[in-house]
């Protein structure tokens, strides 16, 4: 992956605050880093998947129990961040996940991603041992049901086989549990309810750190009449030849493959505007697995919900996805902004808890 996050700043830990330390009670005051816990799904739908010919198995990390009437699986939460608005969170699983197959084919869903404001769960999806790439793969319902969206029924169903898997059918129950006490991990403490505290032997949680932006777009934009400027805990400093935006890394994980991470800027973004209409970008999420960059997106107070707005190009380039440009450009009603279009270069240097730290 060719984004290059800070490695000195990787796996900075300290009671006492240094020059690599941020206290993430510090880093957004409305936002907590996710550092461990467990997320339980009730499989509701096992029998029926059962009498389509289809078997659940886990993989990586996760585990499943045969208990009650309906079988458990348990996937470690390995980084993530709660807030900044009351009861919404992104819980992330890597490096575990579920395999579905029949005679037909076998689909394998890793590093589910739980959006509690979007209320969805991506994946990182592979067919036939092709990948599929991070998609939506279930909507989140009353209680935590988890029902397939449209296009993962699409899928699920034409590669097993199974035109009996719909949209309609409630695949299970979901319960996280984060761990979000910041006392207790200064202390290097387990939690009291016997949920796994640093999840995965090849996984870091993220507590903190910054990515900074080089706006290399922001001469092109003003040419445009468009102008940016920070949302939330941003902020840009002018610099030569380019402005610098600031984004506080909130929470995510490293690994568990070398070079791996998602990380997060919950609470933070980037207002692009003209004289008629207003683009929000918030709450960058950056996946260097898939060389990509989410984020929530706003135009003129219409939500178009979590999307891919940037491709990750060569030393940390973000280049507008289609989708992305097609928003920009019907905003500002300009073709100029196009797919492909350079709007900066990235530095990510996220802070993670170090490997090995136990009560």
């Amino acid at each position: 992956m060719t984004i290059g996050y800070n490695q000195s700043a990787e796996t900075a830990y300290s009671t006492s605050p240094g020059p690599e330390y941020i206290d993430p009670e510090q880093q957004s005051g409305d936002t907590q880093p996710i550092t461990g816990g467990d997320t339980l799904v009730t499989l509701t739908a096992a029998s029926i998947l059962q009498s389509l010919g289809v078997n659940v198995a886990p993989l990586g990390s996760a585990t499943i129990e045969a208990t009650g009437s309906d079988p458990v699986a348990r996937f470690a939460i390995t980084g993530g961040t709660e807030g900044p608005i009351d009861d919404t969170s992104v819980i992330l699983h890597q490096g575990s996940g579920l395999e579905l197959s029949s005679q037909a084919g076998v689909i394998n869903l890793r590093d589910f991603r739980i959006d509690t404001e979007n209320l969805t769960v991506k994946s990182n999806v592979t067919v036939n041992g092709t990948a599929a790439g991070n998609v939506t793969v279930f909507d989140i319902g009353a209680g935590g049901s988890l029902t397939l969206t449209d296009t993962a029924a699409g899928v699920v169903s034409g590669a097993l086989g199974v035109p009996a898997i719909t949209s309609d059918v409630t695949i299970g129950t979901a319960a996280p549990m984060p761990v979000v006490d910041w006392a207790c991990l200064q202390d290097h403490c387990q939690p009291d309810n016997g949920m796994q505290f640093l999840a995965s032997p090849d996984t870091q949680p993220i507590i903190g750190g910054e990515t900074a932006v080089a706006l290399t777009a922001a001469s092109t934009l003003q040419s445009l009449h468009v102008s940016v400027s920070p949302l939330g805990s941003a902020v840009i400093n002018p610099a030569d030849p380019d402005p610098i935006a600031q984004f506080p890394i909130t929470g995510g994980t490293l690994g568990p493959a070398d070079g791996e991470a998602v990380i997060l800027h919950q609470g933070s973004g980037l207002e692009l505007e003209d004289r008629d209409s207003s683009v929000e970008l918030r709450d960058f999420l950056i996946d260097t697995q898939n060389h990509v960059v989410d984020a929530n997106v706003t135009v003129d107070d219409l939500s178009f919900g979590n999307i891919t707005i940037f491709e990750i190009g060569g030393n940390g380039t973000l280049l507008l996805t289609p989708a992305a440009a097609g928003v920009l450009s019907d905003a500002f009603g300009t073709p100029a902004i196009t797919a492909g279009l350079g709007i900066g270069t990235a530095v990510p240097s996220p802070i993670a808890l170090p490997m090995g730290v136990d009560a």
